[in-house]
């Protein structure tokens, strides 16, 4: 379980948080300003892991695997406004898919959609062996940078594979960083207080 500690400290300079942008009423969306869509970092020699469908109960060990690395992650979460009171600069909609209609919604907030050049494949139900050798072709292939994309959901993910990955980009040479470094963007809009919790479950 995911303690309060460790979602406060997601707001950490290791860590960069961002959320998922919810749809706009048409008739409020300013339809000439659309979002900036990335799909690969802009800072040569670094690399941006991501973490998606969080948080869930892996997070924990996640976030203590990164930091004993000494690298960075960021993460896509759910109600990081809600839980955190911040405002992130970066969405990534569901499967990196988008429209004009969320291009329009995510530029009406002021934010930037952040996808990724190199897929796990965690999300398709990839063994071991598979995410593996991907990382080994990706860094065979030694492109300027790389922005990854993990899932916190899945166990192999964390345990097996994200040490794996880790290894592998560090002898390439590579530097860990967040996304909003990697873009050289703020990660946030705006940082302010949580709001009042307005669901029930089980404490964090």
């Amino acid at each position: 379980m995911l303690t309060l500690k460790l979602i406060l400290s997601l707001l950490a300079p290791i860590v960069c948080l961002v959320t998922v942008v919810s749809a706009l009423p048409a008739h409020q969306l300013d339809k000439r300003a659309k979002a900036q869509v990335f799909r690969s970092c802009t800072v040569p020699n670094t690399v941006a892991l991501t973490f998606d469908d969080g948080p869930y109960s892996y997070g924990n060990d996640l976030v203590n695997m990164l930091n004993a690395a000494g690298v960075k992650g960021t993460f896509f979460l759910k109600a990081i406004q809600r839980i955190t009171g911040a405002i992130p600069a970066f969405v990534r909609p569901p499967f990196g898919d988008y429209n004009d209609l969320v291009l329009e919604a995510a530029g009406a907030r002021g934010q930037t959609i952040a996808n990724w050049d190199f897929d796990s494949e965690d999300g398709k139900s990839a063994t071991v062996a598979r995410q593996k050798g991907l990382y080994d072709a990706v860094v065979a292939a030694h492109p300027s940078s790389i922005l990854s994309l993990q899932h916190e959901v899945h166990q192999t993910s964390v345990y097996e594979v994200l040490p794996y990955a880790i290894e592998k980009l560090k002898g390439a040479g590579y530097r860990f960083v967040t996304v909003a470094e990697c873009l050289n963007i703020r990660p946030y809009q705006t940082l302010g207080a949580p709001a009042p919790r307005d669901v029930w479950g089980p404490k964090i």
